[in-house]
């Protein structure tokens, strides 16, 4: 009894005395740097700057982890971002880079961020793009979402998720 006792008073003054500190999910900003957690065993996030970006040990940010995330892969150097339209069907040159302006502000956190619409015809390949596009900036084992019907369902999503891509939505209220 006088160990639970011990163990409640410790627990209440963490709670009510202790350092707050902020948990994020995937993305986040601190002291002019965004950091994005690769979510990998090594708890490695990666360091984005003005002045380049560098994968870090330990980083001071903690972030929160879901079952359904996935690790991303550690960058590359010398990577080419246009690239992704080898896997992805966009020709246009003013939608390409409508896409890449997208992709680069999702990284960006505390600013809002666009809906992405993907339309076509059945079988254009509207899934594979938000495959895509979600293993880029937050892979998941759920790679695309169903939309929710309750309110609650559609908060739980967008808090567990950085990127939800909604896939087969017919309309939104």
């Amino acid at each position: 009894e006088a160990i639970r006792a011990a163990v409640n008073t410790i627990e209440a003054k963490a709670a009510y005395d202790g350092d707050c500190h902020e948990l994020f999910n995937r993305v986040a900003l601190q002291d002019r740097s965004i950091w994005y957690d690769l979510t990998d065993e090594k708890w490695r996030a990666v360091r984005m700057t003005s002045s380049g970006w560098q994968v870090i040990n330990d980083p001071p940010i903690l972030f929160t982890r879901h079952d359904h995330q996935k690790s991303q892969v550690e960058p590359a150097k010398d990577g080419d971002v246009w690239r992704i339209f080898d896997f992805i069907p966009i020709t246009d040159e003013n939608t390409q880079l409508l896409l890449l302006a997208y992709l680069i502000s999702s990284f960006v956190p505390n600013i809002p961020h666009p809906v992405v619409v993907v339309h076509g015809p059945q079988g254009s390949g509207k899934s594979s793009v938000f495959r895509v596009i979600r293993r880029l900036i937050d892979p998941s084992i759920t790679e695309t979402l169903s939309f929710p019907r309750e309110t609650n369902e559609l908060i739980q999503k967008l808090s567990h998720h950085w990127f939800c891509p909604f896939d087969n939505v017919t309309s939104l209220q």
